[in-house]
């Protein structure tokens, strides 16, 4: 069983995978967990030569599996989060379960690959390990980083379940690399899941949490790897962030701009410096440092799930951009149709073919999703 936690299967292609929202669809057994979207259970037969357990490989982003001995809840039971999040559980569709796609079938095997979860004692002895240090200096890392990733996705309706067993293998990473105790970071998360529970509303389900953020907390402990403590060091710190948004006016104005609109400032910086480069005339180019004069150019790629501000960035920039210059923006379908933006071609009777120049700068934009 694949438990879809997006509201539309089609924010499975925002990831660049036709190829599972089309197997989803094929589903003949479907459980909506919603009164409206596509969030819900879809069930396929277990092929005969194979057993899988609940890893869901290239499916974790979109949500998790159910194979042996998992479990899952059915109507007419009520939904814990029906009053909160409009939960319910519903049959979209009902029949004979159907083969289990091969590309879902390569998400399972993928997620066989992962280590199993620990014991209660081989977690008790990773949790006691002495913190040694990692070593680095100024390391910034400490256990509040994956506590408040996981506060800030569940305050946007993510799965609780699921974001807590992205952010347990984080912390854990870098409790081995010796950023921070693993028992403060099994605490400190343990406290966070559990306060994401009305003890009023969901009282049998808050008596579950302790023996379910255990068996997360076993299995996040064998995929923890010390290599991925600082991986992203490369990253600017918030310091950094203030140095730069603070260096002009202009910035510091575009930042407040785009909180106001409720968009992100970094798109919105994208998007304006993408339409103001399309009021520079032509003529003006960058000096010929390396082989000849080169044309000013600009790409910028908005990325994010549908629905998570990028069309809206894109028009807080057009608000933003102070300019009696016309921009003007296209959307083509073919490289052809980016050349035409620019000029055509034209054959009048009896005459030779002649170009009609249009425009010297566009700006293109190719949104997706």
């Amino acid at each position: 069983m694949f438990d879809l936690d997006l509201d539309s299967i089609d924010g499975i292609r925002v990831y660049g995978r036709d190829d599972l929202a089309d197997a989803m669809l094929t589903a003949t057994a479907i459980q909506g967990t919603r009164h409206d979207g596509d969030r819900g259970h879809y069930m396929f037969a277990m092929p005969p030569d194979s057993e899988f357990g609940n890893g869901a490989g290239a499916f974790t982003a979109c949500g998790e599996v159910r194979g042996k001995n998992g479990v899952i809840i059915a109507a007419p039971t009520p939904h814990p989060d029906a009053e909160t999040k409009g939960g319910t559980y519903r049959q979209i569709r009902v029949g004979q379960v159907g083969p289990l796609p091969e590309v879902l079938r390569e998400c399972l095997t993928e997620a066989a690959g992962q280590n199993d979860p620990l014991t209660d004692a081989e977690l008790e002895a990773f949790l006691d390990a002495p913190p040694g240090g990692c070593g680095r200096e100024n390391c910034r890392h400490n256990v509040s980083g994956p506590a408040d990733w996981f506060d800030a996705q569940v305050d946007g309706n993510a799965s609780r379940h699921e974001k807590m067993t992205a952010a347990l293998p984080w912390a854990f990473s870098e409790a081995m690399a010796g950023c921070y105790p693993a028992r403060e970071a099994f605490g400190t998360l343990h406290s966070t899941y559990a306060a994401r529970f009305d003890a009023g509303a969901e009282h049998e389900r808050v008596a579950q949490l302790g023996d379910e953020y255990m068996r997360m907390a076993k299995w996040a402990a064998a995929q923890a790897d010390p290599d991925r403590a600082h991986r992203n060091d490369e990253l600017l710190t918030d310091a950094e962030l203030e140095a730069f948004w603070s260096a002009r006016p202009e910035l510091e104005r575009l930042r407040t701009f785009a909180r106001a609109r409720c968009v992100g400032p970094w798109s919105t910086l994208g998007a304006v410096l993408a339409r103001v480069i399309a009021t520079i005339p032509p003529e003006v180019v960058l000096p010929p440092t390396i082989g000849s004069e080169a044309s000013l150019n600009l790409f910028v790629a908005l990325v994010a799930r549908s629905g998570f501000g990028k069309n809206t960035s894109e028009a807080a920039a057009e608000d933003f951009v102070a300019s009696e210059t016309f921009v003007f923006v296209a959307t083509p379908s073919s490289g052809e149709g980016i050349l035409k933006q620019y000029a055509c071609v034209t054959k009048p009777k009896n005459q030779e073919p002649q170009q009609i120049n249009l425009r010297n700068a566009v700006m293109f934009t190719g949104r997706r999703g």
